[in-house]
C-alpha cells in the first residue's frame, strides 16, 4: 500500500510541475502585460521549481543530487511569500487600491536574507538521507523564524486579496477573486515542507503521511488551475467565453494529456521493475498510445465538453460563430471553385477555353478563366454584351458573339423563394469558346445547366459574403472599443479606470476627447462618449447633481481654461492652442473664419487643432490622475 501511495504521489508531484509550467506558458502568451498576470507567472516559476525538484529528487539514487535538489526546492519555497505578496498587491492595485512600493520590497528583502542563510548553511540543519518516509533537513532557530515569516506573510496576502474582493461590486468579479483567495491559501499551505517538523510522526505513520501528501498535491494542482482560470481574465479584451474556451483547450491538450501519459508510463515501468524487466517495449508503446488516444478524445468530444461547461443556452450562437470561418469562402476559394467548374464545362463542351465575368454595377469584370484561348476575351465587348443581356434577360438563354457562346448567370434567390413574379437578376456571364449551344443533346444541355447554376450560386454567395466582410470591417473598430471597455471595467469597477488600463492608448483617448468636443453642445458623441464611464466625473466636476454629459462638458471646459495663458486674450502663438479650442468648439466658428483670424492656412489649422486636442487630453488625464491619487489616500 505504501509503495502505491509513493508512486501516485510522485506522479501527482510531477503533474503539478507540468501543469504549473503549462500555465506559465499560457500566461506568457496571452496576458503577460497585465500586472496580475505577470505576478502570477512568477508564482508559477516558483511552483514549477518546488515540484520539479521534489519529483526528480524522489527518483534519484545519488545523495549529492538529492541534497542539491532539496536545497533548490527550499530556495523556491523561501521566495514563495514574496511572490504571493507581489500577486496580492497587484490584485489590490487592479481593483483601484494602491500599496506603497516600499511595502512590496520588505518580503523580497527578507527572502533574500533567508536565501543567504540557506546558502551559508545556517537556515537548515543536516540532511537525513535515509530517513523514513523521505529525506529531509533538520530544523534550526532560523528555520523557526522562517516559519513565522511564512505564516505572517500568508495572513497579510490573504487579507489583501479579501480587501480586493470587498472593493468589487460585480457578482462575477467577486466570485473570481474568491477563487483566488482560496487558491492562494491552498498554494501556500500545500507547498510548505512539513517533514522538517513532523518527521517523527511521519516515521510512525508512513501510510498516513503519504496519503496526506497525495491529497495536498492533488489540491495544489487543482487550485493552481482555478487560480489560472481567474487570472486568465486579467489584461485581455476577448469575451469570457473565448478566454474559457482557450484555457480549457490548452489544459486538455497540454497538462492533462501530459500528466495522464506520464502516469500510464510510470505504472508500466514500475510493473516492469517488479517483473525484472525495467525497460520493455511497452514503455514507448504505451506513451505513444496514450498521447494519440487523449488527443483523439479531445478532437471528438472537445466541442461537446465546451458546450456543456461554457456555452449553455447560447451554444447555437457560439457554434455559428465558430463555424463561420469554415463556411465562408475567400476570394481564392471562390476563384478555385469557379475554375474547377469551368474545367468540367470544357470537358462537357470539348472547348479549349471558358471564362466567367461578374456583373459589377454597369460593367462586367473578368474573375476566372480556364484553358488557353486563341483570342482572350476583350473587355471592349463586355459593355455591349451586358446591354444585350439586360434587354433580353428573360428570354435570352444564350448568345453567340465572336468565337464565344455566352450564357447568362442569374440570381437563384427568386427560384429559392418560389416567387415567379420577379425576374431573376443578372449577376454574371459564362463564355465558352468554339462551341455551338445547339450541338448539345438533351443530357448534355441538362448537365451544362446544372454547372451554369452552380457558378450562379457561387457568384451569389460571393456577393453575400462580401457584404458580410464589409459589415465585419465596419464593426471592427466598435468591437475593439467594446472589448477594451470590457477589459477596463472587468475587475476595476472604481472610477479612474482610464489611467489603470494598458489597453487604452493615448491616441484613442484623444479621439474620444475630439468626439466630445465635436458634439459639445449636444449629440451622441457627447452623451455616449466612453469618457462618461471612465472619468471620475463626480470628483472632477463641481456639481455632482448634473448628468454625466453635463459633467463631461464641465470637465472639457475646465481643461480648455487650463490651457489659457495669463492676461487678456490675444492672437499670438502663445494663445494659438487655446484660441483654436475656444473659437472652434466653444463659439462654433467655421474653420475658414478661424484660419483667417489666426493667419493660418486650412491645412496648418488642422495640424494645430490636432496638437490642441492632444494637449487638452493630457490636461484631462492629469486632472483624472490627481483625483484618483487623492481618492486612494495619496499612496503610490
Amino acid at each position: 500500500m505504501t509503495a502505491v501511495l509513493i508512486t501516485l504521489n510522485e506522479i501527482i508531484t510531477a503533474g503539478v510541475a507540468i501543469t504549473a509550467f503549462a500555465l506559465l506558458l499560457y500566461s506568457l502568451a496571452f496576458n503577460l502585460r497585465d500586472r496580475v498576470a505577470m505576478s502570477f507567472s512568477l508564482l508559477m516559476v516558483i511552483i514549477v521549481t518546488i515540484n520539479a525538484a521534489d519529483a526528480i529528487a524522489g527518483n534519484s539514487n545519488s545523495p549529492a543530487v538529492v541534497e542539491l535538489l532539496m536545497l533548490l526546492q527550499w530556495a523556491a519555497i523561501i521566495w514563495l511569500p514574496a511572490g504571493m505578496t507581489l500577486f496580492s498587491g497587484a490584485l489590490l492595485f487592479t481593483t483601484g487600491k494602491a500599496i506603497r512600493k516600499k511595502l512590496h520590497l520588505i518580503p523580497f528583502l527578507i527572502s533574500a536574507i533567508f536565501t543567504v542563510l540557506l546558502v551559508w548553511g545556517q537556515l537548515l540543519g543536516d540532511i537525513i538521507q535515509d530517513a523514513s518516509p523521505a529525506p529531509h533537513f533538520t530544523p534550526t532557530v532560523w528555520s523557526a523564524l522562517f516559519v513565522g515569516y511564512y505564516s505572517i506573510t500568508l495572513f497579510i496576502n490573504l487579507n489583501n486579496i479579501y480587501r480586493a474582493r470587498l472593493r468589487t461590486r460585480a457578482t462575477t468579479t467577486r466570485r473570481r477573486i474568491s477563487y483566488l483567495l482560496f487558491s492562494s491559501l491552498a498554494l501556500s499551505v500545500g507547498s510548505f515542507p512539513y517533514l522538517i517538523y513532523s518527521s517523527d510522526i511521519a516515521n510512525q505513520l508512513p501510510q498516513v503521511f503519504w496519503l496526506l501528501a497525495l491529497v495536498f498535491n492533488i489540491f495544489t494542482g487543482i487550485f493552481i488551475v482555478i487560480m489560472a482560470y481567474a487570472v486568465a481574465f486579467f489584461g485581455v479584451t476577448q469575451p469570457d467565453r473565448v478566454v474559457k474556451n482557450r484555457l480549457a483547450r490548452w489544459l486538455l491538450q497540454g497538462p492533462v494529456t501530459a500528466v495522464l501519459t506520464l502516469g500510464v508510463v510510470t505504472i508500466v515501468r514500475r510493473l516492469g521493475d517488479r517483473m525484472g524487466n525495467p525497460y520493455s517495449a511497452l514503455v514507448p508503446i504505451s506513451m505513444v498510445f496514450c498521447v494519440l488516444l487523449f488527443e483523439y478524445l479531445i478532437v471528438i468530444y472537445g466541442k461537446k465538453i465546451e458546450q456543456i461547461l461554457f456555452y449553455g443556452a447560447n451554444h447555437k450562437d457560439v457554434r455559428l460563430l465558430e463555424t463561420l470561418q469554415e463556411r465562408l469562402f475567400t476570394h481564392a476559394d471562390v476563384q478555385q471553385l469557379i475554375e474547377t467548374t469551368l474545367a468540367s464545362i470544357r470537358d462537357l463542351t470539348r472547348s479549349n477555353f471558358a471564362f466567367v465575368a461578374n456583373v459589377n454595377d454597369t460593367q462586367l469584370d473578368l474573375i476566372a478563366q480556364s484553358g488557353v484561348s486563341s483570342d482572350q476575351p476583350r473587355s471592349r465587348f463586355f459593355p455591349e454584351i451586358l446591354v444585350l443581356f439586360k434587354q433580353r434577360s428573360k428570354s435570352l438563354s444564350h448568345l453567340a458573339y465572336d468565337q464565344y457562346t455566352l450564357l447568362p448567370l442569374h440570381s437563384t434567390a427568386p427560384l429559392l423563394a418560389d416567387n415567379e413574379g420577379d425576374s431573376p437578376e443578372l449577376i454574371g456571364m459564362l463564355g465558352i469558346e468554339g462551341f455551338e449551344y445547339d450541338s448539345l443533346d438533351e443530357d448534355q444541355a441538362e448537365s451544362l445547366s446544372l454547372l451554369q447554376e452552380r457558378i450562379s450560386m457561387t457568384l451569389e454567395d460571393r456577393r453575400a459574403q462580401e457584404r458580410v466582410f464589409l459589415s465585419l470591417q465596419a464593426l471592427t473598430p466598435e468591437l475593439e472599443r467594446l472589448q477594451q471597455l470590457r477589459a477596463i471595467t472587468r475587475f476595476n469597477e472604481e472610477k479612474g479606470a482610464l489611467l489603470e488600463t494598458t489597453n487604452t492608448n493615448f491616441g484613442e483617448v484623444a479621439q474620444w476627447v475630439k468626439n466630445a468636443l465635436t458634439h459639445f453642445w449636444g449629440g451622441p458623441k457627447l452623451t455616449e462618449n466612453p469618457l462618461n464611464e471612465l472619468l471620475s466625473l463626480d470628483s472632477i466636476s463641481d456639481d455632482d447633481e448634473l448628468s454625466s454629459s453635463n459633467q463631461l462638458r464641465n470637465v472639457l471646459r475646465e481643461g480648455i481654461q487650463q490651457l489659457r495663458p495669463q492676461g487678456s486674450q490675444q492672437y499670438t502663438n502663445e494663445w494659438l492652442l487655446y484660441n483654436i479650442l475656444d473659437m472652434k468648439f466653444m463659439k462654433g466658428m467655421k474653420v475658414r473664419e478661424i484660419a483667417a483670424q489666426l493667419s493660418l492656412s486650412e491645412a496648418d489649422y488642422y495640424r494645430k487643432q490636432r496638437i490642441a486636442i492632444n494637449e487638452l487630453t493630457k490636461v484631462i488625464m492629469t486632472i483624472e490622475g490627481k483625483v484618483h491619487q487623492r481618492d486612494n489616500g495619496g499612496q503610490e
